[in-house]
């Protein structure tokens, strides 16, 4: 990546003279509330631009004879999120040669606006989390699905809400998020949200099944409290993958001792869910 600032007149990028094709295409960026793909360089504006190798090119307002830099737009054909007004790409497998026009420059410092796949790229083909830094109050995002046989899902961790992208669409969020995570429904082996299903059975004796589902792998602690709030056995505390699992309790402590009977609370909590249920158990 490059820094470079235009002339003392504003040009178009059409006229980089860029004779030994070195210039990555579609990969000049401005940044005004976000990285943006630039059209023209104007005075006294940065500009990031990425090559493929170190060499030369000429800024020419006049465009004097030689081979000027080319930017062809790909994406057209592309399923696109727009977040903020910032558009990442989805879906249709590229060649790898396209790959690099993708690619974004540096996160901006703390305090500055940025949305990007975690790859540092606006494009996944399969899915990807998008990181996003310093967001206003309110989180626009329009969609657009050119796909039809394929079904997206754009996942907020922090508020454990799905929203199925379909055709043309839009809608907001709260901006106290810092990621999302966007997926292909129809590849997923793995739940939609995070969930703690009803234990069962449920009066039980001597032992109940606890299965619960997680969208993404997570760190997951899970735990039976009596209804002092007394900590009474640790069932699960580690990380785990994405999916669904189950996990038998037999009325037992961290102990090896038997649980009294009585009123008893599961509480599942990972970082970006918790759910507490109600046990009961007889003898």
């Amino acid at each position: 990546w490059n820094l470079i600032t235009g002339l003392s007149e504003s040009i178009s990028i059409m006229d980089i003279v860029d004779e030994n094709e070195i210039i990555v295409p579609n990969s000049i960026y401005s940044y005004d509330d976000g990285y943006l793909p630039a059209d023209e360089l104007i005075p006294g504006n940065g500009y990031w631009i990425k090559a493929f190798e170190p060499g030369t090119v000429t800024l020419d307002g006049n465009r004097r004879n030689g081979k000027s830099f080319s930017s062809n737009d790909t994406f057209e054909y592309l399923n696109s999120v727009d977040i903020n007004g910032v558009r990442l790409y989805f879906g249709s497998l590229l060649d790898e040669h396209q790959l690099d026009q993708f690619d974004l420059p540096p996160k901006p410092p703390a305090g500055g606006f940025d949305v990007r796949f975690i790859n540092n790229s606006r494009y996944t083909v399969e899915g990807n989390t998008i990181d996003l830094m310093n967001l206003g109050q309110f989180l626009p995002i329009e969609y657009d699905i050119k796909d039809c046989n394929s079904h997206w899902v754009l996942y907020c961790l922090s508020l454990n809400q799905e929203f199925q992208l379909e055709g043309k669409g839009s809608f907001s969020l709260d901006g106290n998020i810092e990621s999302l995570l966007l997926k292909k429904a129809e590849s997923l082996g793995t739940p939609q949200t995070f969930s703690l299903h009803p234990a069962f059975p449920n009066p039980f004796n001597p032992s109940t099944t606890i299965s619960y589902d997680l969208p993404i792998s997570a760190f997951v602690t899970l735990r039976i409290f009596d209804l002092l709030g007394h900590e009474r056995v640790v069932l699960v505390n580690q990380y785990m993958d994405a999916g669904n699992h189950k996990i038998d309790w037999k009325s037992n402590n961290n102990f090896g001792n038997k649980a009294e009977t009585g009123v008893y609370f599961i509480v599942l909590e990972t970082e970006y869910f918790s759910e507490t249920q109600k046990l009961l158990l007889i003898k």
